[in-house]
């Protein structure tokens, strides 16, 4: 999540005049070096207890810091300041909240401290106080007049986004009682440009445009995105970039639990059973393995919950997915299926399943690809670093297309057939599998290649030239010379 992390900045310069060296900064010194009893000792003398260090951050704030609570009320209790701000604009407040200490915010606001005081870019008490837990903090700001609907000026981002994000779910039932927006948006900037992470990986700065519901589903925060839709919020409201709603929001970051507490929600399931298959197919480069799934529903689960909740089996994914830095980029072909994708990487189970709930084995994707073409391409290229399913379980799922009736010779927009999509990879099991059930062997695709040259590394995609499988070669050669001998005997 792209919020504030600003966790209060405390100068820890001695102070140049000598620790005790000046009456003035003798308290200041006593708390900043934790030495509680020389600070009672001067605070009893009367010293000055707002005097503050080089850097202006008083006694009060570095007792705060320290989340030394008894200190703070006793520097309260002889004066202390409890606006008073270092020159980061850290005051005592801050530190409460971001420690999560209720109480010394409690305190510190009956001492009159600015429940509204912002640090950063605009970070408030409250905004610090909801990210961090603090149930009675939360309750003393809103006492003391925090305005609950402020936004930080980074990212436009709200208490609530900040607390359910962190799965706060109390803190949410509080804000939303207080009269937050379920509904707010963030900041939606008009920036499109990409970072470099090192390793040379790059990702895509989001642009914003998130409501809580949507912070909760990326974070998967159940509790939380259940308060939210107690409280009325938009379950189908999108983001503005990608046009991804919480249900699709939860699915692309594995959150299958908060997807399905969306679906019984009435959320409208448009393209989720593609993205579920997606995920659960993920290709991801090797040295960026996938996170583990947390939740009681896995990608399958999920699938099968979909569906019994009326997903349609044949709906296509319309939105544009964005980059991963972990898996890289993910391309949803215009027009492809759930089953269609699920073909595309040989999962036998989804693509069962699916058939069971009416899936179209058949239907192709927007460029006339079908199933039976995508298993027999497979994950290919883009499958960087990580290990393909065994040959094998591609040809049962081209086994399972073609007990469905796909055509083994359909060509897509590029004339390609399943055997020349075989033949680029330099599958032999499928290329004999096809054989043995009518592929034809010398069929041309609109580059005028033939299997055998794809096989040969001539041609290629997009007749670029890829790289050459002699053993795929040499076995389509045996074929076509055992298709010719026959043909020869079935003539005399």
């Amino acid at each position: 999540m792209s919020v504030l992390r600003f966790c209060g900045v405390i100068s820890m310069v001695a102070a140049a005049t000598g620790a005790l060296g000046s009456a003035e900064l003798r308290v200041v010194d006593a708390v900043r070096n934790q030495d509680t009893a020389a600070a009672r000792s001067l605070l009893q003398k009367h010293v000055d207890v707002n005097e503050p260090d080089v850097d202006g951050t008083t006694a009060l704030i570095y007792a705060a810091h320290e989340n030394n609570l008894d200190l703070v009320k006793l520097l309260l209790a002889s004066g202390a300041n409890a606006k008073a701000a270092n020159r980061y604009h850290v005051n005592a407040l801050a530190e409460a909240c971001n420690l999560g200490n209720g109480e010394m915010i409690e305190a510190l606001l009956k001492a009159g401290a600015d429940a509204n005081a912002a640090i950063g870019e605009g970070e408030t008490p409250l905004m610090t106080a909801s990210r961090t837990g603090t149930a009675a903090g939360v309750k003393a700001l809103l006492r003391a007049g925090a305005a609950v609907n402020a936004k930080e000026s980074y990212r436009g981002e709200t208490a609530l986004m900040w607390a359910v994000a962190e799965n706060h779910a109390e803190i949410a039932k509080i804000l939303i009682d207080a009269g937050a927006d379920v509904n707010a948006q963030s900041t939606y900037y008009d920036f499109k440009f990409r970072k470099v992470a090192s390793g040379g990986t790059q990702a895509i700065y989001y642009r914003g445009g998130l409501t809580p519901l949507l912070f909760a589903a990326r974070q998967g925060a159940v509790e939380s995105g259940r308060a939210l839709l107690d409280a009325g919020a938009d379950v189908n409201l999108a983001e503005p970039e990608f046009k991804l709603t919480p249900l699709l929001e939860a699915v692309y970051n594995d959150h299958y639990d908060f997807g399905a507490l969306l679906a019984e929600r009435k959320a409208k399931l448009d393209g989720a059973l593609y993205l579920a298959v997606e995920m659960r197919n993920l290709d991801y480069f090797g040295n960026r393995p996938r996170k583990p799934i947390t939740d009681k529903l896995d990608e399958l689960g999920f699938i099968q919950f979909l569906l019994e909740h009326g997903a349609d089996p044949n709906a296509v994914l319309q939105t544009t997915l964005p980059g991963r830095m972990a898996q890289g980029a993910i391309s949803v072909p215009p027009g492809a299926t759930p089953f269609y994708r699920a073909a595309r990487s040989a999962d036998l189970a989804a693509m069962r399943l699916l058939l069971e709930k009416g899936a179209d084995p058949n239907r192709p994707s927007g460029d006339h690809t079908t199933p039976l073409l995508a298993a027999a391409t497979g994950q290919g290229a883009r499958f960087a670093g990580g290990e393909e399913r065994p040959e094998p379980e591609f040809v049962e799922a081209i086994r399972l297309c073609l007990e469905k009736g796909s055509d083994v010779n359909a060509a897509n927009d590029r004339g390609d057939t399943p055997m020349h999509a075989a033949a680029l990879r330099g599958a032999d099991q499928i290329v004999q599998f096809l054989a043995d059930h009518g592929a034809k062997l010398d069929a041309k695709n609109k580059s005028g290649r033939t299997p055998l040259d794809l096989a040969l590394g001539i041609g290629g995609v997009a007749n670029t030239g890829g790289s050459a499988h002699l053993s795929t070669a040499e076995l389509i050669r045996k074929l076509m010379d055992r298709a010719a001998a026959q043909n020869l005997v079935q003539a005399r």
